[in-house]
């Protein structure tokens, strides 16, 4: 019942009894701190009762707290935990859809419907979905009117508030002197013709940018507001900068992409194999019409007597099956009847399906953090060996820097002990070396790394990861033959960098492109490595994604106070 080995990742925790019947099942932005609170005084006679019956404390890790939800809501219908109220039928999902017209209406329903239309989701949090689309209605000025209206083309409140900008009226032509809408589209002015193309093409333009926003591409949409807060304020036009700032705040907020409910309705079993130093680990993740409704997670040691009967027995299940991916340490693999009946879905979930079997794999391997047989100790250790590094890296750090066309200009650390990020620990640093609207990586890291490692006091780490290639890890050898101080950190940090270079493409990455890790060794010397992506590199690989999105979200918040007024 210990609390210390669980993450401050957001997923779903589950209480379990000592035979292992799960008692409670809940969800969590931040598990470790949600899980303490069952510790603290006065949480209620249900919940003292439900934890003096507890024996352990199993959890899953997502990737955002929608998630979490979603695989909460499924874990309860399978297992109806004694102590969950059950959340009964479907309701809890909403779908965005997009009506199969010229000019299409993006509703909120509960069903999907066989239309031709477009379909996003399912999705939770249904008042979150009425905002945002409201916001975004604010940017993109769709129409919200019934198929009847938009035929009479008569302007509405909508526009008048600009809500609306007036797409019945312009896409009509003129006709026996009114405005009228051709049903065979045969237009007798064709100049009318070619403005109502251009505008049904402009419109559904921005309907792909909705459809991307919904589906986690947010950055056409951020980017696109924050181009246009930028004109007003170059026009001095501050109330419609400030307009367009509550706005980017707001979508800003929304809840990321979800994986854990395909966005595709699959149904079949997904196994993964993976090997962490002498253990073998075993995920099997069955999907009912896209959702997850049953996980199941499994080490064994190579050592034991009964590893080979086990191995025999999983891979023998695989044999069964079509294999996704294949490599020297890891195996995914679907059941033949997805993949023969459901190749096309497949294909479009392939990411998502990946993703989650790599968080179930780092959930199990985190969850070993107070056992005696740690595998995150064989992962530091195994990072430790194949980049010949001086330390176990206990404590590993990363820099990114991130700026917008030159300006604002900031770093990002993340940081990571034991395998699990730390938080309280990252770092922010607002450049201030180089002028505005210029951009100078190296710079930005030299300025970074002296207030990091000479201008603070905080503990070292025992390997600085820096995001970039050769020329990024260059910037330490610069300083540690030019500075007596970096001589010393360099004594007792390693410090390493990881560069994308071709592999930066997911189509390079297909046809088997790799990102690269620079070693700065203790001569002073450079060596690359091809990264292999086993549960070490995912490790790296993880990290150095944290502090990109750190150091990005950093650079917006500095955007965004600077367009205050």
């Amino acid at each position: 019942m210990k609390t210390s080995h669980i993450p401050n990742n957001p997923g779903v925790y589950m209480f379990k009894a000592k035979s292992g019947k799960i008692l409670y099942i809940g969800k969590a932005k931040d598990l470790k701190k949600r899980v303490e609170q069952y510790f603290n005084k006065n949480i209620g006679v249900w919940k003292e009762d439900m934890i003096s019956k507890s024996f352990t404390i199993d959890f899953y890790i997502t990737q955002t707290e929608q998630e979490a939800l979603i695989l909460e809501n499924n874990l309860i219908k399978k297992y109806q935990p004694r102590y969950n109220t059950l959340l009964k039928g479907d309701n809890s999902y909403t779908y965005i859809k997009i009506t199969n017209e010229d000019f299409p209406k993006i509703i909120l329903t509960r069903f999907k419907d066989n239309d031709n239309a477009i379909y996003i989701g399912p999705k939770t949090y249904r008042q979150d979905l009425k905002k945002i689309l409201q916001f975004l209605r604010q940017f993109f000025l769709f129409r919200n009117c019934s198929k009847t209206q938009f035929k009479q083309a008569k302007l509405c409140s909508d526009h008048t508030f600009g809500l609306c900008a007036g797409w019945c009226n312009k896409s009509l032509y003129l006709k026996n002197g009114q405005y009228q809408i051709d049903p065979n589209k045969t237009f007798l002015n064709q100049e009318i013709q070619k403005n109502r193309e251009e505008l049904v093409e402009m419109y559904n333009n921005n309907m792909k940018l909705i459809i991307d926003f919904f589906n986690g591409k947010t950055d056409s949409v951020e980017n696109k507001i924050l181009v246009k807060m930028q004109d007003a304020i170059d026009k001095e036009n501050y109330e419609r900068a400030g307009f367009l700032r509550d706005i980017y705040k707001n979508i800003r907020n929304y809840t990321q992409k979800q994986t854990i409910e395909l966005s595709y309705p699959i149904t079949g079993y997904f196994y993964k194999i993976s090997y962490v130093g002498s253990w073998y680990i075993f995920v099997f993740l069955k999907f009912y019409r896209g959702k997850l409704v049953d996980i199941v997670k499994h080490k064994e040691n190579e050592n034991d007597a009964n590893f080979s009967l086990l191995k025999e027995k999983f891979e023998g299940e695989f044999d069964k099956m079509y294999t996704i991916k294949k490599t020297k340490d890891i195996r995914i693999a679907c059941s033949y009847d997805v993949f023969v009946n459901d190749k096309e879905n497949l294909n479009k979930s392939y990411d998502d399906i990946i993703g989650l079997l790599d968080n179930m794999i780092q959930s199990l391997i985190i969850s070993t953090s107070m056992e005696k047989e740690n595998l995150m100790n064989d992962i530091l250790k195994n990072i430790q060996d194949k980049y010949f590094l001086n330390n176990y890296p206990y404590n590993i750090e990363c820099l990114d820097i991130s700026h917008f066309s030159g300006s604002w200009i900031s770093g990002g650390i993340s940081s990571m002990s034991c395998g699990i990020l730390s938080k309280k620990n990252y770092r922010m640093y607002k450049i201030n070396s180089i002028e505005k609207g210029k951009s100078d990586d190296y710079k930005s890291i030299k300025e970074v790394l002296i207030r990091r490692f000479k201008n603070s006091s905080s503990p070292w780490p025992d390997l600085f990861i820096i995001d970039g290639a050769k020329g990024q890890i260059g910037v330490i050898k610069d300083l540690v033959q030019k500075d007596n101080y970096f001589g010393e950190v360099f004594e007792k940090v390693d410090f390493i960098s990881i560069g994308k270079g071709i592999a930066r493409k997911v189509s390079n990455k297909i046809i088997g492109e790799k990102e690269k890790i620079f070693v700065l060794s203790k001569n002073l010397s450079i060596k690359s490595y091809d990264l292999n992506y086993d549960e070490s590199d995912k490790l790296l690989v993880k990290i150095r994604d944290e502090a990109h999105r750190f150091s990005n979200k950093y650079r917006k918040k500095q955007m965004s106070n600077e367009w205050k007024y």
